[in-house]
């Protein structure tokens, strides 16, 4: 978990860090096009892995055959993908009427193809829990992005900037990959095991599939019915709402996947995991979430400048999704495939695809407000319909749900209080001035979250700090 966040951790930070100083530089007008894009990506992404890197990382045991019929599915759907949406480029940006959009979609398709290729070699790391090298590599692909992107939007070249990195990056990560896991397929592999792989990978990816176009569906209909402007500050403020937060749950989800299949799977295992996994979540996710919603204002003031001041109150709604994101939603995912049961995951994402655009698309009559709260309640239902359902088929209990939830809460709501206060003190008139009045409140809120949590939660404090301390040395020990 260390690794995964000083390595991928360091990583997120330097792409939010680009995504910063690209804001200051383009315009929201520029984020409307990428931020469509985007979305198209996401939701073909999960099409085209068809789950194939969580069945290579559940599967007790793996074969050369069996990695063989795995890079020839993976290079198969990605390069099939790919050409599709090179040709459909053209009918995309008329859709949305944006012309831009035609040329912005072929770079990215050619990108996506390379980001295909590397989820296959980044699986097989997983795998092996070589987490340092995965956390390297996403440092240099990021460098390798911001260079490039940062570089072309300095000269002028606006939205293709950001495309032209993205492509950069995934070439480069590739090349990175390769070298370092060192697979070159030696047959095309067999059918009967690419049917095994997509028998478990098939439900995997339609859940996935489902899951991602109902997330992605607030960004269709904003570009569709609201001006550029709306879309392109909607993207930059779910950026900045999200990127910590996603990065925490992610980290996790991953992490726990491999230590559960190490184990054998076992159930009780699982349960347990997931219950110390809530816990501890919700002690170290909820709070970035709730900072992020009461200083908002001078955050946008300062990272992005006065012009994207209009996405504060976005900012803030989104970070009600996000909070409850931290409450479960980075563990559940992982406990439902080591017990074996990818069919939830399609049970999740159908209602996700129904309830979460029924919210936004009511949301969408208030404007970018609207469609940012019907998220957020989305984000409460969807919580507790995923928690109802580990109780339905996993038997997990939804009293210690809320038992194990109730400190954390508790010591958040402390933290909650004591911003909304501090953040009255803050204003907007000097950069520096507000830099350091929002420093000062910052660290005075961490500092009495901190010791609620002590008084609340001592044990699990204790835990915490004693493995960062075993673990920081250890790192020491292997620098050296």
């Amino acid at each position: 978990m260390l690794w995964m966040m000083s390595g991928s951790g360091s990583g997120q930070v330097l792409f939010f860090l680009i995504t910063v100083i690209l804001a200051r530089i383009l315009a929201p007008e520029d984020f409307a096009a990428v931020a469509l894009i985007t979305a198209v990506l996401a939701i073909v992404n999960t099409l085209t892995e068809m789950g194939l890197s969580v069945a290579v990382i559940q599967r007790a045991d793996i074969t050369p055959t069996l990695l063989d019929s795995a890079f020839t599915l993976t290079l198969t759907f990605f390069l099939a993908i790919s050409i599709t949406i090179y040709f459909l480029s053209e009918y995309f940006a008329i859709y949305y009427r944006l012309p831009l959009l035609s040329s912005l979609t072929r770079i990215a398709a050619v990108a996506f193809f390379f980001q295909g290729l590397n989820s296959f070699y980044r699986s097989l790391l997983l795998r092996e829990t070589r987490f340092r090298a995965i956390s390297l590599i996403d440092i240099a692909s990021v460098c390798i992005n911001g260079s490039i992107a940062i570089t072309q939007a300095l000269l002028g070249y606006g939205a293709y900037s950001i495309l032209w990195g993205q492509l950069g990056a995934n070439i480069g990560a590739f090349i990175i990959l390769l070298s370092v896991k060192r697979f070159v397929p030696h047959s095309i592999g067999s059918v009967k095991l690419m049917r095994e792989l997509l028998g478990f990978g098939a439900w995997v990816s339609i859940g996935r599939i489902l899951g991602t176009t109902a997330g992605q569906f607030d960004r269709f209909l904003i570009g569709k019915i609201l001006p550029e402007k709306a879309l392109g500050g909607y993207h930059i403020a779910s950026r900045l709402t999200m990127t910590v937060p996603s990065l925490l749950t992610g980290m996790i989800d991953q992490v726990l996947l491999p230590i559960y299949s190490n184990s054998k799977n076992d159930i009780a295992i699982i349960e347990r995991g997931y219950w110390k996994g809530l816990r501890y979540s919700a002690i170290l996710i909820v709070p970035i979430s709730i900072l992020i919603a009461i200083y908002a204002h001078p955050l946008v003031f300062l990272l992005l400048s006065e012009k994207w001041l209009y996405t504060v109150p976005v900012i803030q709604i989104i970070s009600v999704f996000s909070i409850f994101q931290g409450m479960g939603g980075g563990i559940f995912a992982s406990a439902i495939f080591a017990s074996g049961m990818p069919k939830l995951i399609s049970m999740v994402n159908l209602f996700r695809i129904i309830v979460l655009p029924s919210c936004v698309w009511i949301g969408s009559y208030w404007g970018i407000i609207g469609v940012a709260s019907g998220v957020a309640v989305f984000g409460v239902v969807g919580r507790l319909f995923n928690q109802w359902l580990l109780k339905k088929y996993l038997r997990y209990s939804l009293r210690k749900y809320f038992q194990v939830i109730a400190l954390p809460i508790v010591a958040n709501l402390g933290l909650l209080v004591l911003g909304i206060v501090c953040q009255s003190f803050i204003t907007l008139n000097n950069p520096i001035y507000t830099a350091l009045v929002t420093s000062l409140c910052g660290f005075l809120n961490l500092g009495f979250y901190l010791l609620l949590c002590l008084w609340l939660m001592r044990e699990e404090c204790q835990l915490l700090f004693r493995h960062f301390q075993q673990a920081t040395r250890l790192v020491k020990v292997r620098l050296v």
